[in-house]
């Protein structure tokens, strides 16, 4: 499932701006449920996670480091997981996005709300899964930038998955410039 712009190596390869969902800004009443699940080992302990039924939402923040490549697409994804098989069933979110250089006005990057469905194959209940939601136009032209991301699990199209989605993280690629960082403290 690997995704490649050109040669990432050429560019310094790709880093993670990250957000555990756990540690993530709530919304009153579209919070995901905080359940315990044993990820599929049976007699195993159980690890807290956000049950995400069709409506909730979760907030999450990201700063670009200062090794990004300037002007690259952001890449976000779910980590996720469920707790039954679903076979043919269908999940989708959708993720607002606002983002911000430092020193300038938050804007709405052009393709904002960004959604996608996926459909479930058979045997993918307590397994590792990543889901591709949206690819965040390169609009990062600054270090320190942030990028405000509202992450909501919407209506799929037709078979929607009735359980709750699992996910334990939110996580975005993007492209390093083959540097340590910035020779300034916000600027490259």
């Amino acid at each position: 499932m690997s995704k490649q712009v050109n040669d990432p190596m050429d560019n310094g390869g790709y880093d993670d701006l990250q957000g555990a969902v756990i540690s993530s800004r709530k919304l009153a009443g579209k919070e995901p449920a905080e359940r315990t699940f044993n990820y599929g080992i049976a007699g195993g302990i159980e690890f807290v996670t956000d049950g995400f039924a069709v409506g909730e939402a979760v907030q999450i923040t990201v700063q670009t480091r200062h090794a990004n490549k300037l002007l690259s697409v952001l890449d976000e994804h779910l980590h996720f997981t469920t707790p039954t098989d679903a076979t043919g069933d269908r999940m989708k979110w959708q993720m607002d996005v606002i983002y911000a250089d430092v020193g300038d006005t938050y804007s709405v990057p052009t393709g904002s709300p960004f959604t996608a469905e996926h459909t479930f194959v058979d045997g993918i209940a307590g397994t590792h899964g990543i889901f591709d939601v949206a690819d965040i136009p390169a609009i990062n032209n600054g270090v320190s930038g942030i990028f405000k991301i509202l992450v909501t699990r919407i209506a799929a199209s037709q078979d929607e998955y009735s359980g709750e989605i699992y996910v334990d993280f939110i996580d975005g690629h993007i492209q390093n410039d083959q540097t340590m960082g910035s020779r300034n403290e916000y600027t490259k």
